[in-house]
């Protein structure tokens, strides 16, 4: 995607007020830039924020990137040599982390958006140490004079950004067509973006699970560990 500069932003949101240049005091509207850009990290997962990281564990604990962002995980496995032999993890809650054993290959996360920490069950054995592959979703960047932006659509944010704009000049005026004409830019954004998009294979429980018909000692396992604690 081709970036997008602060001042084509600026440009586009003093065109939508009428305005044929930019003003020199525009902090607010900066800001409100920036605000824009939060809601568009928040409202869809687009290509432009999500990365593939690696971390080295030790016994079973490892610290994310700085960046990755509140509830950013999309996948956490052990890339292994050969199709089909990657340990894929599953994520689950603090309360249920003691329901698994090592093999299981689940983790959990404590902390907050620029400082995780990331346990697994993969306490001792083969993979106590493992290095772990991460995709996920980046924290929010800043937008200014000197750092561009990997979204694609100036106009969208020049819209968000009119919102607050306008919420500014009068708290109770209707903003709603200023949301809409917001969402009409997300939308074709959104919609090019699902055009190019690889088809993803649908996983079956199985597969999530790690598991296939006929894994008795698997299967048990799981039903073993839900039994005991239940």
């Amino acid at each position: 995607m081709a970036q997008v500069s602060q001042q084509t932003i600026l440009q586009d949101l003093s065109y939508l007020l009428g305005e044929t240049t930019v003003p020199t005091s525009i902090s607010d509207r900066e800001e409100y830039i920036q605000k824009a850009l939060e809601r568009i990290f928040r409202t869809y997962r687009f290509p432009m924020n999500v990365v593939v990281a690696t971390i080295q564990e030790n016994a079973g604990i490892g610290t994310l990137p700085t960046n990755v962002g509140q509830d950013g995980l999309i996948d956490v496995r052990e890339v292994n040599p050969g199709p089909f032999t990657d340990n894929v993890y599953q994520q689950v809650s603090y309360q249920d982390s003691n329901n698994y054993s090592v093999g299981s290959y689940v983790y959990w996360l404590t902390g907050y958006e620029g400082n995780y920490t990331i346990y697994t069950s993969e306490t001792s054995g083969n993979d106590v140490n493992p290095v772990l592959t991460l995709m996920y979703t980046t924290s929010v960047p800043v937008i200014n004079a000197s750092i561009n932006t990997n979204f694609p659509s100036s106009m969208a944010l020049a819209l968000g950004a009119l919102k607050y704009y306008r919420l500014a000049e009068d708290p109770y005026t209707d903003v709603s067509p200023y949301e809409n004409m917001f969402q009409m830019e997300m939308n074709e954004v959104i919609a090019n973006v699902n055009r190019g998009r690889a088809q993803v294979r649908g996983r079956t429980a199985l597969e999530v699970l790690g598991t296939y018909t006929g894994d008795i000692t698997t299967v048990g396992a799981y039903v073993g560990n839900v039994g005991v604690n239940d």
